[in-house]
Formats: structure tokens, sequence, C-alpha cells
């Protein structure tokens, strides 16, 4: 079920500060989702924290682009679920901070379901690339203009990591804290040792951080090409 906006606040920053301590050392998630958030009896003094989990996925920011993404296809980002990007063709797309933006879950966190659904893999990218959402008439106006600014079609007008951290609704209650550690379990699907050792870099401190979407106008393209030459990229 969905979160009253207290208690998703506090899981949402524990996402944010998870995947700003992994972008700081040049690795992206590529699969968050709620399947790989823990939640942590006790990890603080307000109780339960949230712990984005299996790292099997992660990226290094300046990976090449790839031929073919793989993850969970109702929360990856367009660029991963299609396969494009702006300075790509079909297929090689680059991901970078803003495609872990994108599968934040605040949405689901709030709502109760997901964004976009979608009944298949076509319909999915139908929904996606036209941005067919809808929010629930209960949330405020701050959390509304929150995730429209996460659900931005194109990478570069989403809003950034640093940009939610002092989002007045990740901030009404207090300010982030200062980016010492995140809320981060690594060894967990294969994460090699270099990307294990930067996630782990600043773990350890005294103090512990928060524990843890122009592509309008190619609905059509993507659609033909599905129709055309079956699944498109990122699986």
């Amino acid at each position: 079920g969905r979160l009253g906006e207290p208690a998703a606040r506090i899981f949402f920053r524990d996402l944010l500060g998870a995947l700003r301590h992994a972008h700081g050392r040049g690795l992206l998630h590529c699969d968050v989702k709620p399947a790989n958030v823990r939640l942590q009896e006790g990890a603080g003094a307000d109780g339960s924290r949230a712990v984005l989990v299996d790292w099997g996925m992660a990226r290094e920011v300046e990976a090449p682009p790839a031929s073919v993404l793989h993850g969970t296809p109702a929360y990856s980002s367009p660029e991963q679920l299609t396969g494009y990007n702006s300075e790509h063709a079909w297929g090689r797309a680059k991901l970078g901070p803003p495609s872990d933006v994108w599968r934040v879950t605040l949405y689901e966190l709030l709502a109760g379901c997901q964004p976009f659904p979608g009944g298949s893999r076509e319909g999915l990218v139908a929904a996606v690339l036209s941005r067919n959402y809808s929010l629930p008439d209960h949330l405020s106006l701050e959390a509304r203009q929150l995730i429209d600014a996460m659900l931005q079609l194109a990478p570069s007008d989403r809003a950034s990591i640093a940009e939610l951290c002092l989002d007045p609704w990740t901030t009404a209650e207090q300010p982030m804290p200062p980016e010492v550690g995140g809320g981060v379990v690594v060894g967990v699907g294969g994460v090699g040792a270099e990307r294990r050792r930067r996630l782990c870099g600043a773990v350890g401190g005294s103090r512990r951080a928060g524990l843890y979407l122009l592509y309008g106008a190619l609905v059509g393209g993507a659609l033909l090409r599905y129709a055309l030459y079956g699944e498109p990229a990122g699986r």
C-alpha cells in the first residue's frame, strides 16, 4: 500500500543518500526498485531506514554506451527502456545519474502503484514516452511538483540528485545530512571489488548519512521500431 508523505519522505531521503554516495564515487545503480530496498529496523533514532541493495547491475558513470541494457522494464528510464538517446543510435543508450533519478520510487511510495504499469512491453513504452501517468488527488502540491521533476523524459530535464536533496518537499522537516556515507549494501549480486571499494570508501564515519525522467516526439518511432524489429533494447 501507499505511505503518507512524512513516512515516504524518510525512505526517499534514505534512497537519495545512497544514490548520492554511489554517484559521487562514479557508479550508477541501474535497477532501483522496491524489491531492491530493504528496511533496517532501529538503524536510527527515528526508527526504520531504507537500505538500497543488489548492486549487481551497477555501471560506471563513464562506461561506454551499452548495446543491451538490462533492468526491470517497469522501473527503467526511457533511455534504458528504449535504448535511445540524443547522442546515440537505437540500442546504444548512454546512462548517467538521471537514469537513477527516474527509477527512484517516490511515486510508488506515495501512490501505492507504479506510474506506468502498462499491460505489455509495447504498452509500457507508449505510456512512458507519452508521460501518460496521473497523480493521486491526495498528494500535496510540493510532492506533485517533485515527482514531475523526476519523471521528465529528457535526462537533462530531470532534477539532479543534488536538486532533490534541496527540494522543499525533501527538506520539509530537516535538511539532508552531509554526505559522509550512504544507505548501501554492497557485495550482493556480484559487485566487483573495485566498485565495492568505491561504494564503501566513506562508510564507517562517526555519522551515517540518510541510510538510503524532446522524448515525447519519439513515441511513434519507438512503437514503429517495436512493431518492425521486436522488443527494443533494455530488456
